[in-house]
């Protein structure tokens, strides 16, 4: 910045003249800091600012709701789908669940032979294992569950399946599942 008084150069800071003392006004400080690199880089930092939304993203607010947000969702999902291997509805068939039992029962329409069945799988969940038994309680088949293709199972007279679920923990968790075709319900 140059004095306009003694016309001596000072440093582009300067708010008195190394020389004879002159006070620079403010609109010449600013005049120097704007022909500086950092008023530059001020205002790419402006810039970015303005597109990254930081000045949102960075508010304590945002931060506290986005928490809440993502706690809603976790605790939304604990309630209404568990942490536990379940089996899911859809449209190809009907899903009942007895209490009583502890068991699933899918109903297929007469003309479906198979249903591939949904589960809802947990994370934790390492593998799932279906079996086949009679109603004698006698193992038929043994089946590992294909996340990606689902598994098919078939109407049967008084056979079952038994989905076990084998967990992080090596705990494990069965799903019993009868499936009859409507026309052998009997009402």
């Amino acid at each position: 910045m140059i004095c306009p008084k003694c016309k001596k150069k000072n440093i582009k800071k300067a708010s008195f003249c190394i020389d004879c003392g002159y006070e620079f006004k403010e609109e010449e400080q600013e005049k120097a800091y704007k022909k500086t690199i950092y008023y530059w880089i001020e205002k790419l930092e402006d810039f970015n600012d303005k597109i990254t939304l930081s000045f949102i993203t960075d508010h304590i607010a945002y931060k506290i709701g986005s928490l809440l947000i993502i706690l809603g969702i976790g605790i939304f999902y604990y309630f209404t789908r568990g942490i536990n291997t379940r089996l899911l509805n859809d449209s190809s068939y009907d899903l009942y669940y007895s209490s009583k039992n502890d068991s699933y029962y899918v109903v297929l329409d007469d003309s479906t032979s198979k249903a591939n069945i949904h589960l809802y799988i947990p994370n934790r969940a390492k593998k799932i294992d279906v079996n086949h038994y009679t109603s004698n309680d006698k193992l038929l088949s043994s089946k590992k569950y294909n996340k990606k293709k689902g598994i098919e199972l078939g109407p049967t007279e008084d056979d079952y399946y038994i989905l076990t679920s084998t967990y992080s923990n090596n705990k494990e968790e069965d799903l019993k599942l009868y499936i009859y075709h409507k026309s052998d319900i009997k009402k």
